[in-house]
C-alpha cells in the first residue's frame, strides 16, 4: 500500500511540475495532503481529466456534477462559485489585468483567480481555454483554499477632515456624478452643485446612460458632462445598485468605477475627485434584502477606499455619519424605502460633504 501510495504521489507532483503555469509555493500543506488523500480514495490517476465532478468531491461541497472536462476559465468559474455560497474572497494581490478580450467567457473569473494569487504565471489565450488533469486542478485547489479568507468587515473611514466652519461655497463649480441618490440632492436642496445622474444606476449601466440629467438643463451621458466645463472638484456617488450582485460582483465593480474614475481624469485633468461611499440601507435586519446586508455594504466601501489611494484621491465615509448603532438608516431622516432620503436627511448629507472639503 505504500509503495502503491508512492508511485501516485511522484505521479502526480510530476504532472504539476510539467506545467508551469501553476505553482503551489503559497499552498498549506494540509489542504494539499488533503485533496491528495481525497484524490486517491476515488481511485483516479492525476493524468485523468479534470471534472466539475471531480472539482465538487475535492471541496467537498456540491458545484456540479458534469463528468465533462474542465478548462482553466471553467475551473475559475467554479471556484467563484465557491467563494460566493461561502461568503469568502481572495485577497488582491495583484493589478495586473488580463490581455484577453472582454467578451472571453469568464474572463472576470479568470482575472480574479489570477490577481488573488492561486493561478502562478499570467494566463493566456491557450491556456485559459486549456483542459487540465485531475493533478493540476488539486494544486489550483490547494492554492485556493490557502488564500480564500472571511471579508473584512472594517467600514473605511474617510480620508477627508472635517470643517465646521466651511460653507457651502466649497462646492461651487463641482460636479457630482451617480444615481438616485444624487438625483434626491438636485430635486430637494439648493446649492452650486452641477449633477450628473439619474434614478437606479449601477456604475455599468452608469458608463452606458445616455439621458443623465446633465449641466445646461439638458439629457445626456457622463461624458457630455465632464466636457461641459471644468469643474474645481468632482464626486462620484455610485455602488448601491452594484450591491445586488453582493460579493460576486466586487471586481466587476472595481473594474467599472475604475474606468470611470480613469473618464474623469481624462476630461478634468485640474479637478479635484472624490468618492462618496455608499449609505445605509434598511431599518432593521428584517427589512433588507440579502444582497444589502450590512457586510456587502463594507466590502464595497472597502473597494472604494483602496481606489482612492491607488488613484491618489480622496475618500469621503457617509455610512457612519448616517447610520443608527446598528448600522441602519435613521426613520427619522429617511423616506419609507428605507434607501432613499427625506429633504432634511438630504440637508444633512449636503452639509457633511461641504464641510468635509476636498483640499
Amino acid at each position: 500500500m505504500r509503495l502503491k501510495r508512492f508511485f501516485f504521489l511522484s505521479a502526480l507532483l510530476a504532472a504539476f511540475l510539467m506545467t508551469p503555469l501553476f505553482h503551489a509555493a503559497a499552498a498549506s500543506q494540509s489542504d494539499f495532503h488533503e485533496l491528495l488523500q481525497r484524490s486517491m480514495s476515488s481511485g483516479a490517476a492525476p493524468s485523468e481529466v479534470l471534472t466539475g465532478q471531480a472539482v465538487s468531491g475535492l471541496l467537498s461541497y456540491p458545484l456540479s456534477d458534469s463528468t465533462s472536462a474542465l478548462t482553466l476559465c471553467e475551473l475559475c468559474s467554479l471556484m467563484r462559485t465557491y467563494l460566493h455560497e461561502n461568503t469568502l474572497i481572495l485577497p488582491r494581490l495583484s493589478d495586473e489585468t488580463l490581455s484577453l478580450p472582454w467578451d472571453t467567457p469568464h474572463r472576470a473569473e479568470l482575472e480574479y483567480c489570477y490577481q488573488g494569487g492561486i493561478l502562478g504565471e499570467l494566463p493566456t489565450q491557450q491556456s485559459a481555454y486549456s483542459t487540465l488533469s485531475l493533478g493540476q486542478g488539486c494544486l489550483i485547489l490547494t492554492n485556493l483554499l490557502s488564500h480564500a479568507q472571511a471579508p473584512d468587515h472594517q467600514m473605511p473611514t474617510s480620508s477627508l477632515r472635517s470643517n465646521a466652519s466651511a460653507s457651502i461655497d466649497t462646492l461651487d463649480q463641482a460636479l457630482m456624478m451617480g444615481h438616485s441618490n444624487v438625483v434626491g440632492f438636485y430635486l430637494t436642496v439648493q446649492s452650486p452643485l452641477s449633477y450628473a445622474a439619474r434614478d437606479g444606476l449601477s456604475t455599468y449601466d452608469y458608463l452606458l446612460c445616455s439621458d443623465l440629467i446633465i449641466p445646461g438643463g439638458r439629457y445626456g451621458s457622463a461624458l457630455d458632462a465632464l466636457k461641459f466645463s471644468q469643474y474645481k472638484t468632482v464626486y462620484i456617488m455610485l455602488g448601491t445598485n452594484d450591491c445586488t450582485w453582493s460579493y460576486a460582483g466586487l471586481e466587476d465593480y472595481r473594474q467599472q468605477l475604475s474606468e470611470i474614475i480613469e473618464l474623469v481624469q481624462a476630461y478634468q485633468k485640474n479637478a479635484k475627485l472624490c468618492i462618496i461611499g455608499i449609505s445605509p440601507i434598511g431599518f432593521d435586519e428584517l427589512n433588507v434584502k440579502e444582497m444589502f446586508r450590512q457586510d456587502v455594504i463594507r466590502a464595497y466601501n472597502q473597494t472604494q477606499k483602496s481606489l482612492s489611494r491607488k488613484y491618489g484621491f480622496a475618500y469621503l465615509d457617509i455610512f457612519n455619519f448616517l447610520a443608527n448603532e446598528d448600522g441602519y438608516n435613521r426613520p427619522e431622516i429617511t423616506r419609507d424605502d428605507a434607501l432613499h432620503y427625506t429633504a432634511e436627511g438630504y440637508e444633512l448629507l449636503l452639509k457633511e460633504i461641504y464641510t468635509h472639503p476636498v483640499v
